[in-house]
């Protein structure tokens, strides 16, 4: 649901998950890997982090420029 949302607002998206085929996703008995779930997290973290990185690049660019 989400990305109809953001396509409607014009809004680019992206998601990240960890599991495996056993983690019985959306059932009952869902579940998940300790591990999993780690490196599920540090997935996250680095996504964030290089899209901080980014962020950090471009305000670099602006203020270059005398936009900020």
């Amino acid at each position: 649901p989400y990305t109809t949302l953001f396509r409607s607002l014009g809004l680019a998206t992206a998601s990240a998950g960890s599991a495996n085929p056993e983690s019985r996703s959306h059932g009952p008995n869902e579940n998940i890997r300790v591990a999993d779930f780690v490196a599920g997290i540090k997935h996250v973290a680095t996504i964030l982090d290089h899209l901080g990185r980014e962020d950090r690049a471009t305000v670099a660019t602006w203020r270059q420029h005398g936009a900020g």
